[in-house]
């Protein structure tokens, strides 16, 4: 898509999605078919031409190489974007908010199936059902199940792996809703688990607790992501703290801002981002709980409603 300083924007697509994108698309757009890239390159020289220069948020390497070829003066420019997207319109926080019911939906589906015996593709299966049949457009991830020794893999797509009794169970899941996306994680137990989890689990919580009630508005990235980490810390777990306490979340599940120790940036009102707190023991067990938050004046509010606070297991 080619967005001007002043004027309409336009999009340029192959013939194959032209009909469909013109049909439905939700804003006026100027739309241009393209045969081939080489089409594409010619047609977008023609139009971008009269301006002293292209900035790109972010495209292969192939394409930049042939723009370039084609005489197009080009500057990496994705800050400008990411900044657009990171604070949330009122219309925004609505979509993620039926995204994050969804999930819960597909949380709770799941959570029947853990028990011991049954697979981890069983339990993906089950939540991934009700997401489509609740109207998810898409999954923004696939869907994670990692039962006992395999939860210490914070991505770990389901396997044939049968659940254990006393077990922890790891589900990590995402909707989509009118192209916004939720992203929320619960850990289950198939029986009772073994002390050295059980301790892990409320040390988890409590970060998240901590997390919720101490990030506001001006604080950086790093600052929030070191609530949960001083919080485990006092539990002896930072080490297995192995990733950042969250991540924005909107249009992909995965955006701005980072709040992990690299995060410099600030976080304002309006922002959209999960908090998920977890511990990784290798080769032994793994627990997490994210929830998918929205940033106000006065702190973090929960978009997670009622049904997700009820299936954070309670040991």
């Amino acid at each position: 898509m080619l967005i001007p300083l002043e004027g309409e924007a336009t999009l340029y697509i192959s013939r194959m999605g032209s009909l469909q994108t013109s049909k439905e698309a939700k804003i006026g757009l100027k739309i241009r078919e393209v045969a081939s890239p080489e089409d594409f390159s010619r047609k977008l020289k023609t139009e971008a031409g009269r301006f002293k220069g292209l900035g790109f948020d972010d495209a292969p390497y192939s394409l930049i190489s042939r723009l370039k070829k084609a005489g197009l003066r080009l500057a990496q420019h994705a800050e400008a974007v990411v900044k657009l997207r990171q604070v949330k319109e009122a219309w925004e926080i609505k979509a993620i908010r039926r995204a994050v019911r969804l999930a819960e939906e597909a949380l709770a589906e799941a959570s029947k199936y853990v028990k011991p015996g049954v697979s981890e593709l069983e339990v993906a299966a089950a939540a991934e059902r009700v997401l489509r049949l609740g109207g998810s457009e898409f999954y923004p991830f696939s869907t994670l199940v990692a039962s006992g020794f395999r939860a210490s893999y914070p991505h770990a797509e389901p396997t044939r792996k049968k659940i254990r009794d006393g077990e922890p169970v790891v589900v990590d899941l995402g909707a989509k809703v009118s192209g916004y996306c939720a992203d929320l994680t619960r850990t289950f137990f198939a029986g009772k688990p073994g002390e050295a989890v059980a301790e892990a689990w409320r040390a988890v919580l409590e970060a998240r607790d901590e997390a919720i009630r101490g990030i506001k508005p001006g604080m950086t990235g790093s600052e929030a992501d070191r609530l949960a980490r001083e919080t485990l810390a006092k539990h002896g777990l930072e080490k297995f703290f192995i990733h950042g306490l969250g991540h924005g979340v909107g249009l992909e599940v995965h955006e701005a801002p980072s709040l992990s120790s690299a995060g410099k940036e600030k976080l304002v009102e309006g922002m959209v981002f999960t908090v998920e707190p977890g511990v990784y023991v290798a080769g032994r067990f793994g627990v997490r709980v994210e929830d998918t938050v929205l940033l106000e004046k006065g702190g973090v509010k929960l978009l997670t409603g009622k049904l997700g606070r009820e299936l954070i297991s309670l040991l």
